[in-house]
Formats: C-alpha cells, structure tokens, sequence
C-alpha cells in the first residue's frame, strides 16, 4: 500500500508542481522576477535556487544558463540590467533576433568550484538548460580563499553530494542520516520537491519565518518571496578602480594570496573538483562551455600582486590542458577587458561586463547557430 502510494505520488506531483508554479500567487511573482535578470545575493536559500531552476526547466525557447560566482554575479553594480548575463541576453536578442532566446543567471556571490560542480550537476539532472556556461575563477584554488571555505553553500546540494565529495570538503554528515538519504529520500519525489512546494505556497523558506517569531520581517517577505540581499564589494559602483584607489593594505595582501597558488595538482580542493566538473560535463549531453576570469593586469602589475610570474603561468597552462585534453571549449579572457572598466581585480563595472558579454557571444554564437538553425 505504502509503495502504490508513493508511485502515485510520483506520477503526480509534476502536475502538482506546474499547477501551482502557474497559478499561485508566488508561482506567477516568481515567473515575473525570474524572467527580469533575476540574480542572487548572499544570502542564496535553496529553495529559490530549486525554485529557479525548476522555472528555467518549464520554459520553451533556447535557454542559455550562466553559472560561477560573483563575477557571474554582478557583485559591484547596481542594476540587475548591468550584469553579464543581463548584457548577454540583450546581444543575443538582437543577434537571434526572432529567436525565442532565454538568458539566466544562477551566479551566486563567494562561489567555489565546488559550488559551482553541484550546481552544474543540478543543471544535468533537471535537463533545464540547452547551453550552460561557467567562470573558471583563478583566485578560488588559493589557500587564501580555499582555509575560509571550501564549499560556499553545502545546505543548496546537501541532496545531491556524494561521498568522496564529503570526504573532501571535510563534511560530517551521520551514516544514518546519509543511509536515509541515499536509499530513501533521494529514491522520493515528494520529499526532493518539497522546498519548491513550499516555496510556491508560502513564498520563502517557511522553516526560517515561522521559527524567527519576526511578524514584520514574515510579512516583509511574503510580498516579496524572492527576497535575497544583494551583495555589493565596492562602495562605489560606477567607479572604476583608479577612482576607487587608495585600497586598504588588507585587501591588497588578500589579493596577493589569493593569485599566489602553489602547483595545481589533486591536493588542492579547487584543481580536484575541477577535474571532476570536467569529467561531469563529458558525461552529459548538455552543452557546456567555460572561460577564465579576466583579471585588471594594470592593478597586479602595479602593486606586484603576482610574485612568482612562472608559477602563475603554470598552473593556467595546468588547466588549459586539461579542458583541452578532454574537449571541453573553452575561452581564455584573463587580459581582454579594457582595465578601465574594472571596479578592482576581478569585478567588473557594468562597461566591462558588457565587454565581456560581447566577447562570449562572439565565441558561442555558433553553438547557438547550429541548435536553433538560424
């Protein structure tokens, strides 16, 4: 009786699902924020993030996903309208123009590479995107970055990370918790879809509003159910980075660890879920492409960020040869943006991420090409 139920359930609740993404009144908010340049803030909840990539799911037209960080992001602009994939999306409309094309943007502030592999991996097993493209981030394979966290979010893909990945992210999960999971939850419908019920019904993650006794902050939210605090690295946004200088020594030295990384190899966390994201995407029949940050080279060179200049270019050379050694296309933009449009080192203004933009549609416009037959 028990398992006739749970096939029933199964069988139905992506109706349920679709009814209520339609119909009710978060479902139509959230169709209306998620096809305006939504981005995500800090605080990323998963059942936004669930919720998000279940709507691109639903979509018709061709839909291109950008995913990565904070660059990805648009960490240091004001406007959603200012991000890359934002500016993307306007290129290629006029581009395809006619062409149902769909642009989103699941970039999510502080990002490792192993946020961004689970986040790729929750891509595959929805199906919801028809061209996926990620930032390879230099600084995140630092020891700099890598001692505060290696993973920036491990509640958004508790569901989905497998053993050795818990092993080396250094998370402890119970084995009776994880023999649930693995043999019955994950096996489940209704429970891996709870959180985009819920989010449906209740606008936000109903668990965190009830418990917080917080009535003005719960009604705060349900007027606004996709509410997620933007995070902003600069306090100013339209300045470049000479008219944001002096920069604090703290900084600096944070920037100079960060691009001082010893020999990439399996040791390092980053390097390692590299390899596994490059064993992912071969794996999958979504196609996938990635490139390398740009970096403001006039701001390293003068503050002599980059102390071992050999090493720097090894380590790239590292990774280059992986992607290639596996046939993952990918676009190498560390030096192509103007160093005027930088904000600081890695971030951008809204005049470098059109740039970018730009560049990005010119190198994947014919895998567009070739899948919409324009």
């Amino acid at each position: 009786m028990v398992i006739a139920f749970l096939l029933v359930i199964d069988i139905i609740l992506p109706f349920i699902l679709s009814y209520s993404s339609k119909n009710s009144a978060y479902g139509v908010k959230a169709k209306n924020v998620f096809e305006n340049n939504f981005r995500f803030g800090e605080m990323v909840d998963k059942i936004v993030l669930d919720a998000f990539i279940y709507h691109i799911k639903k979509q018709d037209g061709y839909k291109i996903v950008f995913i990565g960080d904070s660059v990805i992001a648009g960490a240091t602009v004001k406007n959603d309208s200012d991000t890359i994939p934002a500016f993307f999306k306007e290129l290629a409309s006029h581009k395809f123009a006619g062409k149902n094309i769909r642009v989103y943007n699941l970039g999510m502030p502080g990002n490792r590479p192993s946020d961004i592999y689970f986040t790729l991996k929750k891509l595959y097993m929805s199906k919801a995107a028809d061209l996926i493209i990620m930032n390879i981030n230099y600084a995140f394979y630092s020891d700099e970055l890598l001692n505060e966290k290696t993973i920036a979010r491990p509640d958004n893909f508790a569901d989905i990370t497998e053993y050795d990945s818990t092993v080396k992210l250094g998370l402890k999960i119970p084995f009776i918790e994880n023999w649930i999971k693995n043999n019955v939850l994950n096996r489940w419908a209704l429970y891996n879809s709870r959180e985009e019920l819920s989010f449906y019904l209740f606008g936000n993650n109903p668990r965190e509003e009830l418990t917080s006794f917080d009535l003005a902050k719960f009604k705060t939210n349900k007027e606004n159910p996709l509410y997620s605090p933007r995070v902003n690295l600069n306090n100013n946004p339209d300045k470049n980075w000479q008219q944001n200088k002096p920069f604090p020594d703290k900084k600096l030295k944070h920037w100079e660890k960060a691009l001082n990384i010893k020999e990439m190899n399996n040791s390092n966390i980053s390097y390692w879920f590299l390899q596994k994201t490059i064993s992912l995407i071969k794996q999958n029949n979504t196609k996938t492409v990635a490139f390398f940050t740009p970096i403001n080279k006039d701001l390293v060179k003068e503050y002599n960020l980059i102390t071992d200049i050999g090493l720097y270019n090894s380590n790239h050379k590292i990774m280059k040869t992986d992607l290639s050694a596996s046939g993952i296309r990918f676009f190498d933009y560390t030096d192509s943006i103007k160093t005027d449009y930088f904000c600081e080192l890695f971030h951008m203004c809204a005049p470098g991420n059109e740039q970018l933009a730009f560049a990005i549609l010119k190198d994947v416009k014919n895998i567009i090409t070739e899948d919409i037959g324009q």
